[in-house]
């Protein structure tokens, strides 16, 4: 059992009563304000201690113009895979088929590939070589995705210790990806096209042009939070460190300054409208003494 919090009385299960047989002190509402103020204390603290990471995550993803511009850009980066990437056309004996790449044709791809058989296509003496490129160019589509959600994730970071050059260096691994990704597939393309001719076409298409783009786009408008020296507005939070009845007379100075700030812009303006009545007086003085 708990001890009593003025006496130090150990209370027994028989004591149910909220005071303290020994020394008649409400043991639940025992100095309850400085128990409060303790723990009003604490929560202010840790907010203190975290504000600055709040400010820094807003200013990441809205604090300005700059900000908002750059998630889109990651949003619209990420909408990008939806686009035809490539284009592959097969003639065989049963029929002709017309697949064009983004992100649902990979998934949808993924799902059904026997890894096994391609593996054992690797060693094909005829395509080999194209199966290793067609390999290399999934395996750069798939990481360039994963890139792209790095970059999102890493944006709330951006006002971290090197975060501007964490999503520079970001962008820029993502077009070499796509880079060596539509590099390979047109060489594998090419292969098949010469090995088993008439039966397979395939062609990058204009949405990975579309995706080096918007790379292109994140990184400058990256640098222009260097360049433009975009920083993040603090909430000030100081006055939080300081222990509670310092904290507490420094408030009421603050409201005692702002208080006397006002009196002191009231009667400034009641002298200036004062000094404007008396200015309207001698006016009309003047023009009476001109009539007579």
């Amino acid at each position: 059992m708990a001890n009593c919090p003025k006496c130090g009385y150990k209370l027994k299960l028989r004591d149910i009563k909220p005071e303290c047989p020994e020394c008649g002190v409400n043991v639940v509402y025992y100095k309850i304000e400085d128990r409060l103020r303790e723990d009003a204390d604490k929560a202010e603290l840790e907010q203190a201690k975290f504000q600055p990471k709040m400010d820094r995550l807003k200013a990441s993803v809205f604090g300005s113009p700059l900000a908002i511009i750059r998630l889109v850009l990651m949003i619209l980066l990420i909408v990008s895979l939806l686009l035809p990437l490539a284009k592959i056309r097969t003639d065989l004996p049963f029929g002709t088929s017309d697949i064009t790449v983004n992100l649902v044709a990979i998934y949808k791809f993924f799902g059904n590939l026997d890894f096994e058989l391609l593996f054992k296509l690797f060693n094909s003496k005829v395509l080999g070589n194209d199966f290793v490129f067609f390999a290399v160019a999934f395996i750069s589509l798939l990481l360039t995705a994963v890139v792209m959600i790095l970059n999102l994730a890493f944006m709330v970071m951006s006002f971290g210790k090197k975060g501007i050059v964490r999503n520079v260096s970001l962008n820029a691994i993502g077009i070499v990806l796509i880079s060596v990704s539509a590099i390979c597939f047109h060489f594998c393309s090419k292969g098949f096209e010469t090995h088993i001719p008439g039966l397979y076409e395939g062609s990058v298409s204009w949405g990975i042009v579309i995706v080096i783009l918007l790379f292109v786009a994140l990184i400058v408008v990256n640098l222009l939070f260097k360049i433009l020296k975009i920083e993040v507005k603090y909430t000030y939070v100081d006055d939080l460190f300081l222990p509670y009845e310092q904290r507490k007379a420094y408030r009421e100075e603050q409201e005692r300054l702002k208080n006397e700030s006002d009196e002191v812009k009231a009667a400034k303006a009641l002298k200036e409208a004062e000094e404007r009545l008396k200015a309207a007086h001698e006016q009309v003085n003047r023009e009476k003494k001109k009539k007579k």
